[in-house]
């Protein structure tokens, strides 16, 4: 694993400097963090090396042969580069701990104290060498740690001028002050039983509000994940299996204090790491490292109590054997009935009928009651199978089936919100819109952050007759994207339009800015010039870029955002020379744009300019992060499989990411799809530039 890593660096760094010497607009650090391989994310590819390292360590002091010595070293220097490259300060504080844990064994050891004999004639020398050594190795890696956080963006020493402390610890710990504070809100709805197992998903996502994106799996915290599930019984029971460990570690300890390291002391050294990692992340939910974590734990305890001491007889091995054999087999059958055999469904991946694939789906739905994934795949795919939103193939039977469909996911799972959207648009067109707008309501308002449904919402309001509210929720999907104010959007509605006027007035007003951004520390220079250039104020969205550049470092946002102002400005060439520069980092994959709208614009400039290669690519890029599942690890977290197919309806208006400016340049992508990519995308792409126009495409047709 940590070769692949390694040859994943050498290969970044190998780009990097290839493309360097060509950059003359972008200056940019070198955030590069690993992608975390198997193990899904850095945090838990750095936890995994915490269970390694301390193993490596003990066979290096036990080694005689030096060429034996001199390989493993190398490998500590590999585990040491990975947990740097990582960016996990949970893992980086784990091995800290580890090894200080390690190196009072090390030093106190038998083995040790002959070796460097004179340094140990007193007892309180040696005491004061192994403070000097753990004291010089927490300044180092202290100093590491600081300035690895601030290369990769984790820290910005112009935060330390924030009022607001709180946003300020929040923004340092990648949100983890405001997860710890949902978490044990989560934990107070039911403090004594909690939520149920593997139900923190669902429990996190209705205290916080959370928009899709911004999910989270955990608590990033052991003693909270397991209080929101489990309550104050598991939390209980977690607290004495942690003081027994202790306890056992002490008995041990007090019969082998002096004795040379062995394996046990490594599996004991891996058991602290990953206790203190534990304090700042929660990863047990991944499959691979809960299975390393087992190995280790069974070690440990393995060596800490050997088996000869348990005096476990034949009979009782066997009727213990069987006791799992049986508990096993329940949770197979429990689980059996809540989920499909995963080759089932995931060859519905491969097939292209959409006829086909909701027949499936549906069939699952029924077979497996429980699984609101089933249905609200069934709900989507019967549209899709109708073409909607083709006008003339929109019956009220195909409706009422969807919607059918579609209440019965969401009496399983009421608490993700593109799905409650889902609902209300279909109700919209069975002709229930007050029930509608009560759900689109709800939606938005536990997806503060998502514009799509604020958008859509300020829409169904609109028709409604609603314009106060419809005018809030427009002036809201402005705040969050200010873009949008050139979207093609804006032709279809009479009330949008106003809502750039409000925009203009928030902009201004510092006390509207402090009560939005209540829990974040944001660089509102550069936010403010955002909202200057989508108003076509350029000298001031100028001026407001190149101070935010004098107090924070740039992203490839912020040069999007600065070509796009110098294009306006008739800087064209500017313009072009940095559009270009974002689209070879992007290319490389040494820094890239994930931006919908950004990516387009990036695009139509290339375009402009006779790049129709890298153009075509940043369009296509373009469509698929719009198109891709908003969270699709929510879903494999609670029904043990991803979606499949796009988890929002085509009622939804999803064609806001267009700009008036990019039009064309979309069209003439969906033209080259054709010519260049197979039938079958071409078709999808064209099937969905049709339908973005969701809600407002046939509201006066079907009325």
């Amino acid at each position: 694993v940590s070769l692949f890593e390694i040859s994943e660096i050498v290969i970044w760094y190998s780009n990097y400097r290839s493309i360097i010497p060509n950059i003359h607009e972008i200056d940019l650090e070198k955030s590069y963090r690993l992608s975390g391989f198997l193990f899904l994310h850095p945090n838990i590819l750095a936890g995994y090396v915490n269970f390694v390292w301390p193993i490596i360590f003990i066979r290096i002091f036990n080694s005689s042969r030096k060429r034996v010595i001199y390989l493993l070293v190398a490998c500590l220097l590999l585990f040491a580069t990975i947990l740097f490259f990582s960016g996990s300060r949970g893992g980086l504080l784990g091995a800290i701990s580890g090894l200080i844990f390690l190196l009072y064994r090390l030093i106190l050891s038998v083995k040790a104290q002959k070796t460097f004999k004179p340094i140990f004639n007193y007892k309180i020398r040696g005491l004061g060498w192994i403070t000097i050594i753990i004291l010089v190795i927490m300044i180092l890696t202290a100093y590491s740690f600081f300035w690895r956080e601030k290369q990769i963006g984790q820290f910005i020493f112009s935060m330390l001028n924030s009022n607001d402390f709180p946003a300020f610890i929040n923004i340092i710990s990648s949100g983890r002050a405001e997860i710890f504070k949902y978490s044990l809100e989560a934990y107070l709805e039911h403090p004594f039983v909690g939520h149920g197992n593997a139900s923190f998903p669902i429990a996190y996502l209705k205290e916080a509000q959370l928009p899709p994106g911004f999910f989270a799996p955990s608590a990033h915290n052991l003693l909270l994940n397991t209080a929101v599930e489990y309550g104050l019984l598991g939390l209980g029971f977690l607290i004495f299996v942690l003081v027994t460990f202790f306890m056992k570690t002490i008995a041990y300890y007090k019969n082998k204090f002096n004795s040379d390291l062995y394996f046990t002391d490594a599996y004991l050294t891996a058991m602290v790491a990953f206790l203190v990692q534990h304090i700042f992340d929660s990863m047990l939910w991944a499959t691979n490292y809960l299975g390393a974590f087992l190995i280790v734990l069974v070690l440990m305890v393995r060596y800490i109590s050997p088996f000869e001491e348990w005096k476990l007889g034949r009979s009782s091995y066997l009727r213990l054997n069987v006791f799992f054999i049986i508990i096993v087999s329940l949770l197979i059958i429990s689980l059996s009935k809540e989920i499909a055999p995963n080759q089932i469904y995931s060859d519905l991946t491969y097939t292209k009928e959409i006829g086909i694939i909701k027949n499936k789906f549906c069939h699952l739905a029924n077979k497996f009651p429980t699984n609101a994934l089933y249905r609200f795949q069934c709900s989507i795919s019967i549209l899709q199978e109708k073409k909607i939103p083709n006008v003339s193939n929109m019956d009220i039977e195909t409706i009422r089936e969807s919607l059918q469909n579609q209440k019965i996911g969401f009496s399983r799972n009421p608490y993700w919100p593109p799905q409650e959207a889902n609902l209300a648009v279909l109700y919209w067109f069975n002709g229930e819109k007050e029930i509608a707008l009560k759900h689109m309501r709800n939606a938005a308002k536990s997806a503060p952050k998502n514009q799509q449904l604020w958008l859509n919402l300020g829409f169904m309001e609109e028709q409604a007759g609603n314009q106060e509210e419809s005018l809030l929720a427009y002036e809201r999907v402005l705040r969050l994207n200010p873009l949008l104010s050139k979207s093609i959007f804006q032709h279809s509605s009479k009330v949008f339009p106003d809502a750039k006027v409000l925009l203009g007035s928030w902009m201004v007003s510092e006390y509207l800015w402090d009560d939005w951004y209540e829990s974040e520390v944001i660089d509102k220079d550069f936010w403010r010039g955002v909202i200057a250039l989508s108003l076509d104020q350029v000298d001031l969205a100028t001026r407001s870029f190149e101070k935010s550049a004098s107090l924070y470092p740039p992203t490839l946002n912020y040069y999007v955002y600065s070509a796009y102002s110098k294009k306006i400005s008739g800087q064209d060439e500017l313009a072009f020379k940095i559009t270009k520069e974002i689209a070879d980092f992007d290319q490389q994959n040494i820094f890239t744009l994930e931006d919908p709208i950004l990516l387009s614009l990036v695009g139509s400039m290339l375009r402009e300019n006779g790049e129709n290669d890298l153009a075509y690519s940043m369009f296509m890029k373009s469509y698929k992060n719009q198109n891709r599942i908003s969270e699709d690890l929510y879903y494999s977290t609670l029904y043990g499989q991803h979606l499949l197919i796009k988890e929002t309806s085509p009622f939804i208006i999803s064609s806001y990411i267009i700009l008036d400016e990019t039009r064309s340049d979309w069209l003439w992508f969906i033209n080259e799809v054709f010519r260049k990519e197979d039938i079958s995308l071409a078709q999808e792409i064209n099937f969905w530039n049709d339908q973005s126009i969701g809600l407002w495409n046939y509201l006066e047709e079907y009325k």
